[in-house]
C-alpha cells in the first residue's frame, strides 16, 4: 500500500497507429496500419508530483501495410495488401511529472520480449478523471 492505494494495477490498452512506408522489393508502399488490443499489469510508486511504474503488457499486434506494383508514379490505389498478427509481450517502464490535479505529461520505454527488435519510445500528455489518479 502506497499513498492510501494499492501499488499494483491491472487493465486494457488499446492502440491505434499508422504507418507511412514498409518495403518490399518490387512493390511500392502505400503505408499501413496497426491494432494492438493488449492486457496490462504493474507496479508504481510516486514520490511528491513524480510516479514511477514498470508493467507487462501483453496481446497481439495486428498490423495491415497496402502496396502497388512498381510502375510509373503516381500509384494511387492498392494491388496488394499484407496483414500480419504477431505477439507483443512489452516490458515497460515510464515516469510522470503531475504539474496539476488533472494534467501530467510523463515518457515511457518498452521492450518487446519477443521481438528485439521491437522497441518503443513514448512522451505523453496525461488527462485524468480523478485527481492525481496515477499517483496511488
Amino acid at each position: 500500500w502506497l499513498d492510501g492505494g494499492s501499488i499494483l494495477y491491472g487493465g486494457f490498452e488499446y492502440s491505434a497507429f499508422f504507418y507511412s512506408s514498409r518495403g518490399i522489393p518490387g512493390l511500392s508502399s502505400l503505408g499501413g496500419g496497426a491494432l494492438q488490443p493488449l492486457g496490462v499489469f504493474g507496479a508504481h510508486a510516486s514520490v511528491w508530483l513524480i510516479a514511477l511504474a514498470a508493467e507487462v503488457a501483453a496481446g497481439p499486434r495486428i498490423a495491415m501495410f497496402a502496396y502497388c506494383s512498381a510502375g510509373p508514379p503516381p500509384c494511387n490505389r492498392a494491388t496488394a495488401q499484407v496483414t500480419q498478427v504477431e505477439g507483443v509481450v512489452d516490458a515497460r517502464a515510464s515516469a510522470e511529472l503531475f504539474f496539476s490535479p488533472t494534467w501530467s505529461v510523463g515518457v515511457m520505454l518498452g521492450q518487446n520480449a519477443l521481438d528485439a527488435g521491437d522497441h518503443s519510445v513514448s512522451v505523453f500528455l496525461g488527462v485524468h478523471i480523478r485527481p492525481f489518479d496515477g499517483m496511488y
